[in-house]
């Protein structure tokens, strides 16, 4: 049912096989103020089919027709068309009747000769079908939202672990924590963070506890983690607490860095190879910023060469460390090598701090560091 509009007003159904106490409810309804748009039929193949193409707001229906009973048309109703109010408008209704009618679904019911009521009655029934719809939309709308999480949860390729805000015990983990900890859902609800290896030792999940209570969040970007089966893992765990419907929830977020660690330490030993070579080197070797040409980096053998320290050579250009007469010539076979026309610079005029002059074969290559250019 769409809420009616002040344009279009409500659309209602009549079942009663006297016109002129159609007339007469109509009249009622229009000095009440209300807005509407009225259908009247008598029988039950007319009703049945005014149900589905008229599609009324609400129904007023005669509790005894001579062609149809108005108890079987409620059922219908509440069979067929659930969201639509029935009020009953009768000329007379026992105590009994009454009750019965209510029973069965209807919402209200008015006798003929107290039609001031019927305004009333109809828009409360009206207000009332509008609110259940309301509140329907929303608990739909909250069990969808529940639905995706729950899908988020069950898919994440990360671990998490919902626990009580009071005590700390694990009420929920997703199958990708209990894959990484060799445990099951039961073995692990009801134990606290370090009883399925989070922490080394109690007092340390105690800590961690009592910061969360605080804070109302912890992070440890690299704590170890044992299985149940002995493994070591290096994890990464943050935890939330925050409320959900009035209750206050904790949720851990549990990555496993084990292979991140062992790239970084792989790359850390690379680094300290390339670094050794670098520093050790004989010969000299610069970093220059492509764009700029000042030096970035230099190694003892090019510093002992020149007779610059490391903090001298990051205030010069390449052109300061070349006789000014030879620069052209000198930059000329850097071009000739950044376009691969020659390897090697050979003879090229150096000179030192003290002003002296040496020559020296030089090769250059090009190499991007954290998204800089430069030359080596």
């Amino acid at each position: 049912m769409d809420q009616p509009s002040e344009k279009t007003g409500l659309r209602i159904l009549m079942l009663e096989d006297v016109p002129s106490d159609a007339e007469l409810e109509q009249s009622g309804l229009r000095d009440a103020g209300l807005v509407f748009t009225a259908l009247r039929v008598d029988t039950r193949e007319a009703f049945e089919r005014a149900l589905d193409e008229f599609k009324p707001d609400i129904v007023l229906a005669d509790n005894s027709l001579p062609a149809y009973n108005g108890l079987e048309a409620l059922e219908y109703v509440r069979h067929k068309h659930p969201q639509i109010p029935v009020i009953f408008v009768t000329g007379s209704l026992g105590d009994v009747a009454a009750v019965e009618m209510l029973k069965l679904g209807a919402r209200d019911y008015v006798l003929k000769d107290e039609l001031v009521r019927l305004a009333p009655a109809i828009k409360r029934s009206v207000s009332q079908e509008l609110g259940i719809r309301a509140r329907k939309a929303a608990e739909g709308s909250m069990h969808e939202s529940e639905l995706r999480y729950r899908r988020l949860f069950e898919s994440a390729v990360d671990g998490i672990l919902i626990l009580d805000a009071d005590t700390g015990k694990v009420v929920d983990a997703n199958p990708f924590i209990l894959d990484l900890l060799s445990y099951s859902l039961s073995e692990c609800t009801g134990k606290m963070l370090w009883q399925i290896g989070l922490f080394k030792d109690i007092e340390s999940g105690k800590t961690a506890f009592q910061e969360l209570q605080t804070n109302k969040y912890f992070r440890y970007e690299d704590l170890p983690l044992q299985t149940k089966d002995g493994r070591r893992i290096d994890v990464e765990l943050v935890s939330n607490l925050y409320e959900v419907g009035g209750e206050k929830v904790i949720q851990c977020n549990i990555r496993d860095i084990t292979e991140r660690k062992r790239v970084e330490i792989k790359l850390q030993d690379s680094e300290e190879r390339l670094r050794a070579i670098f520093d050790g080197a004989l010969d000299g070797i610069a970093l220059v910023n492509q764009e700029t040409m000042q030096f970035a980096e230099t190694n003892p053998g090019l510093r002992n060469m020149l007779g610059y320290s490391q903090e001298e050579f990051a205030q010069l250009k390449v052109s300061d460390i070349h006789p000014q007469q030879d620069w052209p010539n000198v930059l000329e076979k850097f071009n000739r090598q950044a376009r691969g026309e020659i390897r090697l610079a050979i003879d090229m005029p150096v000179k030192r701090k003290d002003g002296s002059v040496f020559y020296a074969d030089i090769n250059t290559a090009p190499v991007k560091i954290s998204g800089i250019n430069y030359i080596v």
